[in-house]
């Protein structure tokens, strides 16, 4: 509790009210005590007033890290803290028991006392030979900090959630210059790690349940703010138990090393062991009764080998035949009851018989190990006195075994390391999680092995190239592009400059389109840069999956669909005391909500080079076109297209990703001696779009939409009229409108604003056709800026951790008539501290729909369409708008009675964390510093998990597939999509239900065995409590390809006057799977007429794949040729069966 000086016998006088800032003395006047006390008091102020604009209590100066025990025991170490107007040293000097549930605030309290000269002989006068010798002097106030949990008058400085630290976000003002350099360096350059941060595995400090890892010590900017680890970083993770199950894994047991090895290692535990055995002989007394049924000692025989009768050992008398005399049944019988021959009632017969049987462990076999490390296998040993299978028979065993995992390393921007854990899997097929989350760097990966100590360390980051490496970079390009124009220079001569410099050589391999006739109308190949090879073209196909009603535990936005989730109030401001006019300036302009289906477009055309040349146009397919949204993917692309010497226009590259394709893109290709243009030009295409708007006038005339400032014709709906001006249309009497317009040639992709206006009334939106992927977030998240000057409230607010909004609550005091609306949108709050023109998230409510009350009782809520993803420490604001002013508002103002309790007052900032604004423009703002908005910010409390199943494609034909989404997963959360396929391999009567769920990557190319007939897709979330992944349906597109079967690479013409041939020797690599052929022809008639090869090639392995094909062959043997010509025809009879051909190489000679 504060002290108060202004008593005996201190007497200080200060008050800040009265604005008296200096202590003036005078001479011949007696010095007061209480004079000296208020110069310290004045001093104090404006002191702690400063200090306030720059910190807030709580922030943390320097030291201040944590330790907590195993008993739950919480000490803060030695550092600086801004308390009470004043940085302060804590000494550590106490602790706290943290209880490890709910939510704990570790705080700091402030206490003083007063201690005078009885309690200190330090206060009494050390100056000695003078009257006031030990004599007492002034007392001393001592502030001390001790630490508190849950206090809600202590300053906070960490907070747990269930004993695990929440990271916040200091937001001291002087960090703001901070903010701004992490921005733009984040922009500019995205996180990355500038040295250090190297994985490695740690001998020491391994637990039962874990193993260590240590991140060494590095630099990195992550967000753009400069994170400085200067010491190594220990990680425990867990061991890898999790188990996997074989299920009647199949073997042939072998009895001459009796001895089954196991598939997958290591093993924990062998929970079945089925074999077929042999009973050699077993005696069976046959009833007295004839044709009965007499039964086996086991019941799971399948086969009998043998039935005969003895009448001495080893004497047979009799042998029965199977089927005529007698027969197995229900794999336990013998029915003599099929009219045969069959023993005398009463006697004894022998049978001969295989069974299943469950052998026994310890008893039949016995489980053993044999090598050590990677080389240690388990199998079972059948070396016993038990029972044996039949040699060269099936066993079938069921086991569990471990798998091991892999762990993704990523460090966020308050130097926190967290490990990631990912899928369990058997070793060979574990990979890392998948992470989609802008607000960490990844600098690596542990592969955890199963059940076992043992880690394998991965470091792999973006990092930092300085300056001298790019210019080392720079100095290796120019020597490359230097010889490559060099080689070019012999290139131009196939165009008949000067055939000699090729030293009679015709060569493609095919890393360009260069050396290709793609003008010949027989031309039909694709060509692949990054593999150096053609093969056949393909057919695209692509399809909008669409969500399975029913059948998917998601919530469902309606454009986005996330995990379920429940409500939660998590800030409320509950005090008022009077009302605010949302509009007292009486702006008239209607704000409505306008909505379009779809809102966002994504499609895929082939990849089209219109190349003039002869007076002809020709496209030219590349096998893929399209590259992973990652910066490592889209730098190759773009390394294969330069070498491609194709050159695209607008800022496009190779390495975009599929959305930045539309319609045709334009570009250049260059050669040395002469330039091909080629116009292609980088549009949205064209399409019809639904639009719905609300909370406009009622029957408001002459509504024009705009699209990206270009008037766009409106066809209204069934039921909705035309407006009087051509292309516009009239709201009913509700204010709504419907109908559909068709998007204006010529506008360029990316995020386009849509607006439907008059002079009285406006709306607007965004459609999304995005050039590059920025950030996921900005894709998934949309945000729309717009400029509409009307009269608004607005109250900011911010949370310590990310959050999603799903609604809000407002109180209102008054409301308009029938006819009017409320706008509410949460705004970003920009450096300056005001709410900018950013809107993340927009809802109109009708008149009908406000409740309102007289003591701000009545909560109205509003739901959001989508979700708002708001991140911590970030501030956000809440705008009201209306062009009505009867609407008012109920606020709480400092000092004021409380509307529900007359008789208290607000005696503090009724909420801490934000402001009250008010405009009349919506744009330059007046701060309320006494006053909040009496609100409620509601967000979502997620379910773990959720799945998501889409309706089969059945229209589905190719033998290629990739899948195209565009979903978020912040904060470590994740997203798995999984395939059923069915092909044309496949029986006529398979369904769905038989098949296994198959994972499928994002932007994965997977090819097919066989032709897709059907494909059923499903996305499962993993979610934490307070964010879910986030998928946006309208952004997804499962693309499949069919490739032709046939195709013909036809070169270029080659002028050969001045170096005549007879004899040609044409050499090509290819890999021919079954059914797929390639045919070398030549002409040497400039392509008027083509001749295949009389003799066979001479074939020699080239490599595991490829087989190269050698031919030389007479051309002429009476006259020699002077042009050449040459081309390959592929050709398949299956379309996943594909030829492909490289390393094209014709010589010719004289001879």
């Amino acid at each position: 509790m504060a002290l108060n000086f202004s008593g005996s016998p201190y007497l200080d006088r200060f008050d800040p009210t009265k604005n008296r800032t200096r202590v003036l003395f005078n001479p011949d006047r007696p010095l007061q005590q209480s004079e000296l006390n208020e110069i310290q008091s004045i001093q104090t102020y404006y002191l702690k007033n400063f200090g306030d604009a720059v910190f807030k209590d709580g922030d943390k100066v320097s030291g201040m890290g944590f330790t907590l025990d195993t008993n739950n025991i919480l000490r803060v170490n030695p550092g600086y803290v801004y308390i009470n107007g004043k940085v302060r040293y804590y000494e550590s000097n106490s602790s706290v028991k943290l209880t490890k549930v709910g939510r704990e605030e570790v705080g700091i309290k402030l206490t003083e006392r007063i201690v005078t000269a009885d309690e200190d002989n330090n206060l009494l006068d050390q100056t000695s030979g003078v009257p006031s010798y030990f004599s007492k002097g002034a007392d001393r106030v001592q502030e001390d900090m001790v630490l508190t949990v849950n206090d809600p008058s202590s300053a906070t400085i960490y907070v747990f959630q269930d004993g695990d630290l929440y990271i916040q976000a200091s937001n001291p003002e002087y960090d703001r210059i901070n903010k701004v350099l992490a921005e733009r360096t984040y922009e500019e350059s995205g996180s990355y790690k500038v040295q250090g941060f190297e994985i490695f595995s740690d001998v020491e400090g391994k637990g039962e349940d874990m193993v260590p890892i240590t991140v060494d010590s590095g630099i990195a900017y992550i967000l753009g703010y400069r994170v400085n680890k200067p010491v190594s970083t220990r990680l425990n993770l867990q061991k890898s138990y999790d188990l996997g199950t074989a299920e009647n894994e199949s073997t042939v047991y072998n009895d001459s090393n009796k001895i089954i090895t196991l598939a997958n290692k290591p093993v924990k535990q062998v929970n079945r062991v089925t074999g077929q055995v042999l009973v050699e002989k077993e005696a069976i007394s046959r009833d007295n009764v004839g044709d009965t049924v007499d039964y086996l000692a086991n019941n799971t025989a399948f086969e009998i080998v043998r039935v005969w009768t003895e009448d001495s050992p080893e004497h047979t008398t009799k042998e029965y035949k199977q089927g005529t005399d007698y027969r197995l049944t229900n794999g336990q019988s013998v029915d003599w009851s099929l009219g045969g021959e069959e023993p005398n009632g009463g006697t004894t017969y022998y049978v001969s018989y295989k069974y299943n049987r469950r052998m026994e462990e310890s008893k039949d076999y016995t489980l053993k190990t044999t090598g050590e490390g990677a080389n240690k296998y388990w199998y079972l040993d059948f070396n016993t006195e038990g029972t044996k299978p039949i040699d060269q028979s099936v066993v079938l065993v069921d086991y569990n075994y471990y798998l091991a995992r892999q762990d993704l390393i990523v460090l966020d921007k308050d130097g926190n390391i967290k490990a990631l854990k990912g899928e369990p899997n058997i070793l060979r097929n574990v990979t890392p999680p998948l992470q989609h989350d802008p607000f960490t760097l990844q600098l690596g990966y542990v592969t955890i092995f199963p059940d076992s100590d043992a880690t394998e360390c991965y470091t792999q980051s973006v990092e930092r190239l300085s300056m001298e490496s790019l210019q080392k970079m720079k100095k290796r390009i120019d020597n490359l592009e230097y010889n490559q124009a060099l080689n070019a220079l012999d290139d131009s001569a196939m165009e008949g400059q000067n055939p000699l410099t090729l030293r009679s050589v015709f060569s493609d391999g095919f890393v360009s389109l260069e050396k290709a006739d793609v003008t010949h109308p027989d031309y039909g190949v694709a060509m692949s840069f990054e593999d150096s090879e053609v093969t056949l073209q393909y057919t695209t196909s692509v399809n909008d999956p669409n969500l399975l009603k029913g059948s998917s535990n998601i919530h469902n936005w309606g454009r986005i669909v996330s995990a379920p989730f429940t409500e939660e109030r998590t800030i409320y401001q509950p005090l008022a005391s009077e009302t605010l006019n949302v509009n007292p300036y009486n702006i008239p302009n209607k704000q409505g909500k306008l909505k379009l289906t779809p809102s966002e477009d994504n499609w895929i055309d082939e990849e089209n080079v219109t190349i003039n040349q002869f007076g002809k146009a020709k496209v030219v397919n590349t096998r893929r076109w399209w590259v992973h949204p990652e910066a490592s993917a889209k730098r190759n692309a773009k390394s294969r297209a330069e070498q491609a010497k194709i050159e695209l226009d607008n800022g496009l590259e190779f390495g975009s990703t599929f959305e930045k394709w539309r319609a045709t893109t334009t570009g250049t290709m260059t050669e040395v001696g002469h330039k091909t243009l080629e116009e292609m030009i980088e549009f949205i295409r064209q399409r019809d779009v639904k639009f719905e708007v609300n909370g406009l006038h009622p029957n408001d005339n002459n509504l024009v939409l705009y699209f990206d400032g270009v008037r766009a014709p409106i066809t209204p709906d069934v039921g909705y009229r035309k407006g009087t001006e051509e292309g516009s249309i009239i709201t009913d009497a509700k204010g709504t409108a419907k109908g559909k317009f068709t998007i204006p040639a010529g506008i360029r992709c990316g995020n386009r604003e849509v607006s439907l206006k008059n002079e009285n009334s406006t709306s607007s939106t965004t459609y999304s056709a995005h050039g590059r992927k920025k950030i996921n977030q900005e894709i998934i998240l949309r945000t729309r800026v717009t400029v509409n000057l009307i009269d608004p409230l607005a109250q900011s607010f911010q949370y310590d951790e990310n959050r999603i909004i799903s609604s809000v609550g407002l109180y209102f005091a008054s409301k308009g008539d029938d006819n009017s609306n409320v706008t509410v949108q949460v705004r970003e709050v920009g450096n300056q501290g005001f709410p900018t023109k950013t809107i993340y998230g927009e809802q109109v409510v009708n008149s009908s729909d406000i409740k309102v009350s007289n003591n701000a009782s009545a909560e109205t809520r509003v739901y959001f369409d989508d979700p708002i993803m708001v991140e911590a420490g970030k501030e956000y604001a809440l705008v009201i708008l209306t062009e009505n002013d009867e609407y008012t508002m109920w606020v709480g103002t400092r000092n004021k009675p409380r509307i529900d309790r007359p008789t208290e007052t607000i005696s503090g900032n009724p909420y801490a964390r934000g402001v009250l604004y008010s405009s009349s423009n919506a744009s330059a703002w007046t701060i309320h510093q006494n006053s909040d908005l009496k609100f409620g910010i509601y967000t979502a409390k997620f379910n773990e998990t959720a799945q998501i199943e889409f309706e089969e494609m059945t229209d589905v034909k190719g033998d290629r597939l990739v899948l195209m989404s565009t979903y978020l997963t912040p904060e470590n959360t994740g997203c798995t999509w999984e395939m059923k396929v069915i092909t044309d391999a496949m029986d006529e009567g398979t369904i769905f239900d038989t098949l296994k769920w198959e994972p499928v990557g994002n932007y994965q190319d997977i090819e097919i065995d066989s032709v897709i007939k059907k494909v059923k897709l499903r996305a499962t979330f993993n979610s934490n409590k307070y964010i879910s992944p986030l998928l946006s349906v309208s952004d997804l597109t499962f693309t499949t390809f069919l490739t032709n079967l046939k195709g013909s690479y036809i070169a270029r013409g080659v002028d050969m006057s001045e170096a005549p041939f007879n004899t040609i020797r044409f050499s090509y690599e290819a890999f021919l799977p079954q059914g797929a052929t390639v045919t070398p022809k030549y002409s040497v008639d400039g392509g008027v007429s083509w001749k295949e090869f009389s003799k066979t090639a001479t074939k020699t392995k080239a490599n595991n794949e490829f087989t190269r094909y050698v031919i030389d062959e007479k051309t002429n043997k009476s006259s020699k040729d002077k042009k050449l010509k040459v081309r390959l025809d592929l050709a398949t009879k299956n379309s996943f069966l594909r030829p492909r051909v490289r390393r094209l190489m014709v010589t010719t000679r004289d001879e």
